[in-house]
């Protein structure tokens, strides 16, 4: 199967099983409904009956924003006037690229771990329909998930050796190379042979994770033998290089668009009516609604191409 072929079969599949994507949607609504309402709850307690409460109905008030982030914890320490708009997703991507996702207050990381573990069993679900005729996504999410919790795991920790040993190291050896240097045409290529040597790594890493959960639902790999599963997801990468990288790409540019139109219309902060709230909450959700479907259409393209390619 050629890459757009995988494309357009991937897109038909995941649109067939959109409901799905809306039960993700709904459980993901639910998770940010339950978090913000402890950090509605912290702003409230903080503003009381203040004065700073009727200047916030016209407008950022700086010193409360302070005055609240200095005492701030747990997941109330995430608030800040770049998650609204596209600033929430800029912020995230910043993050991921400096390698300071890991720099968060300790609730936050167990908040991702479940976060990461609800994608985990959702990715099992997704697969076993788009990989099998009479799949059954809850049923299968749960007799796949060990497997693909722990392929899961395994890449994760190649990430952290990424992020928390090669990326410093790095950091330590472009500051020491650039530190005398008054062009800025050498320094800027060596940042970006920097992020090549993080991010090629990256981006191979969650190819072969991505395949190597589709081998281990297509071959049935068992627990005992689930380090065959990468070793099949590499055999293929490398019998179809152009094909894999290129449906792979072919999806980030859609993921690029998508993100360029949210950048385009999202609204910021200083709404203060209703209406104008509103239309926020929905045009975020939409992008919401439209990254889940991406994250399946990822997987259903990609489960195509190697059914077919096998």
């Amino acid at each position: 199967m050629k890459t757009w072929q995988a494309f357009r079969e991937g897109g038909k599949n995941i649109y067939a099983r959109r409901r799905y994507v809306l039960v993700i949607y709904g459980l993901n609504l639910i998770l940010a409904l339950i978090l913000g309402s402890f950090v509605a709850t912290d702003i409230r307690a903080s503003l009381g009956n203040s004065a700073a409460a009727e200047t916030l109905r016209e407008g950022f008030n700086d010193a409360w924003y302070r005055g609240f982030s200095a005492q701030a914890q747990g997941v109330s320490a995430t608030f800040r006037p770049a998650v609204t708009g596209i600033g929430a997703v800029f912020e995230g991507l910043d993050a991921l690229l400096q390698g300071e996702i890991f720099n968060h207050p300790g609730g936050i990381y167990w908040l991702g771990l479940l976060y990461w573990g609800m994608w985990v069993f959702f990715s099992a679900g997704f697969i076993s329909l788009f990989g099998s005729d009479r799949g059954e996504f809850f049923r299968d999410a749960e007799r796949l998930f060990l497997r693909f919790l722990l392929l899961a795991a395994s890449a994760g920790i190649l990430y952290i050796l990424i992020f928390t040993v090669l990326l410093p190291l790095l950091n330590s050896l472009v500051e020491q190379f650039t530190r005398e240097m008054i062009d800025e045409r050498p320094v800027f290529y060596y940042t970006l042979g920097k992020y090549a040597l993080v991010w090629i790594p990256v981006l191979l890493i969650q190819l072969v994770l991505d395949y190597s959960k589709i081998a281990a639902m297509r071959h049935d790999v068992p627990l005992k033998q689930l380090q065959n599963a990468p070793l099949l997801a590499l055999e293929f990468i490398l019998r179809h290089p152009f094909r894999t990288l290129g449906l792979h790409l072919l999806l980030g540019t859609i993921w690029l668009l998508c993100l360029g139109c949210y950048w385009l219309i999202a609204p910021g902060a200083g709404q203060s009516y209703w209406i104008t709230i509103m239309l926020v909450f929905l045009i975020g959700q939409i992008y919401i609604i439209s990254r889940i479907a991406l994250k399946g259409w990822f997987l259903a393209s990609e489960t195509a191409l190697y059914g077919k390619g096998n």
